[in-house]
């Protein structure tokens, strides 16, 4: 059998997505969208997430009941993570895409707006290379020092994408009105290793 059979690399996801699976894996786009946010919930060691629906419908009670919950083993019940959402421009092929960051990602970009010499994060490229170091390096963002705009292909193609309808229960990161989105975490891990906060034993949150 011909080694070139197995030469096909499959994309790691749905086309409209760009996803750092791997270590060492990076991408380099650019933003094109302000970001909206949205809290994520896995209950014990499940991978798949708690549906948003159920998420979103949360009190700020039972949030603090889920943050605070604990099994018979005395741990944390559920693990929470705030996510950030852009609508990019992928330097690999040209396309719109979803990107989808941790807080760390968010606050490392957060960082170059309110510098001077950066700024607004539309007018220049961003690489983020995953090294799943523990921390803050778990995604390294390095940015373009070479400015240029927004092409009106490149908006024309960004406007076919829509965050609202494809995240419906993420919030734009700038409204205030749903802080319980809010939550302290381990800033720049993957979904899987996060913690959920700890508070006196508490094993009667079973909400979601």
């Amino acid at each position: 059998m011909s080694g070139d059979a197995y030469a096909y690399d499959p994309p790691s996801g749905p086309g409209n997505f760009l996803r750092l699976t791997d270590k060492g894996q990076q991408a380099t786009f650019r933003l094109v969208s302000a970001p909206v946010r949205q809290l994520v919930i896995w209950k014990g060691e499940e991978k798949r997430p708690i549906e948003s629906e159920k998420v979103a419908s949360l009190s700020e009670e039972q949030l603090d009941e889920v943050r605070s919950a604990k099994n018979a083993e005395n741990k944390p019940k559920y693990r929470l993570s705030e996510q950030f959402t852009w609508i990019v421009i992928d330097r690999e092929d040209g396309k719109a895409r979803y990107f989808t960051g941790t807080a760390g990602v968010y606050k490392k970009i957060k960082t170059l707006v309110e510098n001077e010499k950066w700024g607004d994060p539309t007018k220049y490229d961003i690489t983020v290379t995953r090294t799943q170091e523990p921390g803050n390096a778990y995604y390294d963002l390095m940015p373009d020092p070479e400015k240029s705009d927004v092409s009106d292909e490149e908006k024309e193609l960004a406007n076919e994408l829509d965050l609202a309808e494809t995240f419906p229960y993420a919030i734009p990161t700038g409204d205030s009105t749903q802080e319980k989105q809010s939550t302290a975490i381990l800033e720049d891990e993957e979904p899987e290793s996060l913690g959920s906060l700890e508070k006196e034993n508490d094993d009667s949150a079973d909400l979601l």
